[in-house]
């Protein structure tokens, strides 16, 4: 009998690859649409402090949502979150965008072994439900 050969575990690597893959598509995407100035944050283990009246917490993302954010066409600043392969649930988004009466960008980019990705986007504001 042969000696059995175990499945390699999907690594980090693997995984932040793809995100920076599907994050470079989406940011040529909006540069197209005409956005300028994006800024995305890094994820790493250093998570930053976020202080308001009720409570402390830790954040990876900007307020554990978004991913970045940028000016549109008209110099509106957008909150920008990146997803491959499905859409964030849309509660969230729709909740901070009503509170602060901001807008938010969606970008999903579904990737495929061949061929292109495909970028589908949904947008936020305080007036959608």
């Amino acid at each position: 009998m042969g000696a059995a050969t175990a499945k390699k575990p999907r690594t980090k690597s693997n995984n932040r690859s793809k995100m920076r893959s599907s994050n470079k598509v989406a940011i040529e995407y909006l540069i197209k649409m005409g956005y300028t100035d994006i800024t995305l944050r890094t994820h790493c283990r250093h998570k930053d402090m976020v202080y308001n009246k009720d409570k402390i917490y830790r954040a990876t993302d900007y307020w554990n949502l978004f991913d970045g954010m940028g000016f549109n066409s008209k110099g509106k600043l957008i909150f920008l979150q990146f997803k491959t392969n499905a859409f964030p649930p849309s509660a969230p988004i729709i909740s901070f965008c009503k509170q602060y009466k901001q807008k938010a960008l969606s970008v999903n980019v579904k990737t495929k072994i061949r061929g292109k990705p495909t970028i589908l986007v949904r947008e936020y504001d305080e007036k959608t439900t």
